[in-house]
């Protein structure tokens, strides 16, 4: 199916502009856009096709799409800039932080442990009803109730549901802001990032409409759920995509973002911690989240993955352009890489995940695949 591509592609990216478009033309397509930055400066900015399934509405510049855990990499910005300004210490207890928080041996977890995906408490035991992760205060005292899983650094298993969570109370103790607060309050409005964790309601109403609609939400995953399903398996049914997830806060996966919005988080760290004339981040920090934190068979993921603070490296299951990027995607196959090499950040977010996998989604390998021989 061909489709009118839109928006603005330099001629030296052209080959993102035709690795995008390829998409709709083998059927994988609804809604979509993609973006790179390169320094300041947006070499690509694209969209095209429906922000639903009967094409009924054009997906638009500013159409904003659930990125699922892409949203990681948001909440992990804000972790980041904490370390920065030395509030938070990765090798502290994250009971210096949240006391409550070290019952049933978890107050052997370090900051880093978390951050790394070794921290042991990657789900819910028994399953909780998904209601509970809509109030914060309840959240967080599900969490502290939680028992550990293995012993805090000895296993990876990707926290899928519970990181953002985690990470989330300790920036809301730090800093006395939730992620999606902090995300408005200090990082989004300086650089005119469109993207939110959890809505305020004053907002909801003109927000709302440009969310685009998810084609194949309910689709089954077309791969399995790795060697501990039981991590993803969290929560009671009805589960996920209710009204509320609109306004509460899953920093773990609740984003709403255009890529245009997404890759400008990206392009603060391919930056080296500056955008637009605001400093984020220091060199210092984005070293440390270079440095490797666990490479190991990941049990959620059932692939060996090499991360940094938080976030992919470099390594030889997901090669980079480089050995200084950084990246992370989610379920539907949305995903932002960050090159600090290059200068540049690549941004990609879809509404339909009929193709969706944990792994091997072809849309956007076909952009990784362009995106890296162009800043290689």
């Amino acid at each position: 199916m061909s489709v009118e591509i839109h928006g603005h592609c330099e001629p030296a990216f052209a080959g993102i502009k035709d690795a995008f478009a390829s998409g709709f033309e083998n059927g994988y397509e609804t809604g979509a856009s993609v973006a790179v930055t390169r320094g300041d400066e947006f070499v690509v900015d694209l969209w095209a096709g429906f922000a639903d399934e009967a094409k009924t509405r054009p997906f638009l510049n500013d159409s904003l799409v659930w990125i699922a855990s892409t949203t990681k990499i948001v909440t992990n910005l804000c972790a980041l800039i904490l370390v920065d300004q030395g509030k938070l210490d990765p090798e502290r207890p994250m009971v210096d932080y949240w006391p409550e928080f070290g019952n049933h041996g978890k107050d052997k977890i370090l900051v880093k442990h978390l951050f790394a995906h070794t921290a042991g408490v990657p789900g819910w035991k028994p399953p909780v009803p998904w209601k509970i992760m809509t109030e914060w205060g309840q959240a967080s005292q599900v969490m502290e109730a939680q028992p550990l899983w293995y012993e805090p650094g000895t296993k990876v298993c990707y926290h899928a549901e519970t990181f953002g969570f985690l990470a989330g109370e300790l920036i809301r103790r730090i800093s006395g802001l939730t992620p999606g607060k902090f995300l408005r309050q200090h990082i989004a409005p300086k650089i005119g990032a469109d993207l939110w964790i959890g809505i305020p309601e004053n907002e909801l109403e003109s927000v709302i409409k440009r969310i685009s609609d998810i084609v194949g939400l309910d689709a089954p995953p077309s791969e399995d759920l790795g060697r501990a399903p039981e991590a993803f398996h969290c929560y009671e049914e009805p589960a996920w995509y209710p009204p509320e997830a609109f306004t509460s806060e899953f920093p773990g996966g609740n984003c709403f973002a255009s890529a245009n919005a997404l890759a400008k988080i990206g392009a603060i760290h391919a930056n080296h911690g500056e955008f637009q004339g605001h400093r984020f981040l220091s060199k210092t920090t984005l070293d440390f989240a270079l440095e490797e934190q666990s490479y190991d068979l990941d049990l959620a993921a059932d692939e060996r993955i090499r991360r940094g603070f938080g976030l992919g490296i470099n390594s030889i299951e997901f090669p980079c352009p480089s050995d200084q990027c950084l990246h992370w995607g989610g379920y539907g196959g949305s995903l932002l890489m960050m090159d600090l090499a290059s200068k540049t950040s690549l941004a990609y977010v879809p509404n339909n995940w009929t193709v969706a996998a944990f792994h091997n989604d072809p849309r956007n390998i076909a952009l990784l695949d362009v995106y890296t021989r162009l800043v290689k």
